[in-house]
């Protein structure tokens, strides 16, 4: 699980202007943790991310209050829950790019949800694919769009992971 600090906004210049200041502040920060920037706890306002040498903001492409950057991914290095307690708004993530390769796909009913099967960190995770393009999706184009697209992973509130990618109209909760 991540850690999280708290920091006065009008040190922000002065720390980014000399990111060591953080490892002396916080000595146990650790690549993941968050730094936030205010004690408020308003849809991820005032949430950076410390990646080992710097501070760094959330992602505001896909979601105005911010997602977690797509160097942070789970798998290898994040566990799906690792900023749990941290994040108030949408922990939209990425999976490791080798992750993609192996999730387990199939059907166990008709159109038009699609099953997979992931394991992250020891932990088993259920897929269910939904697709809206009206016909069956043959499993070898599920299998390619998640591979070629990497889409992005919500972790809701229950330890769900679900990606949405909106062209495609598929969704995904793991």
């Amino acid at each position: 699980m991540a850690h999280q600090y708290y920091l006065d906004i009008n040190l922000y210049d002065d720390y980014n202007n000399d990111p060591n200041q953080y490892k002396l502040k916080f000595p146990n920060l650790e690549r993941g943790d968050i730094i936030r920037f205010t004690e408020k706890r308003l849809k991820n306002e005032g949430v950076t991310i410390w990646n080992g040498y710097k501070v760094v903001p959330l992602d505001r492409h896909l979601d105005e209050h911010g997602t977690i950057p797509r160097e942070f991914s789970i798998g290898k290095e994040f566990a799906a829950e690792h900023w749990a307690n941290y994040l108030d708004h949408k922990r939209i993530v990425y999976l490791d790019d080798s992750l993609y390769h192996q999730i387990e796909i199939f059907y166990k009913n008709d159109y038009p949800v699609v099953y997979g099967n992931l394991a992250i960190h020891n932990e088993q995770y259920i897929m269910e694919i939904y697709t809206n393009i009206g016909k069956q999706v043959p499993l070898e184009d599920v299998r390619r769009f998640l591979i070629d697209e990497k889409p992005e992973v919500l972790v809701a509130n229950d330890n769900l992971l679900m990606c949405y990618y909106k062209r495609h109209k598929i969704t995904i909760t793991i």
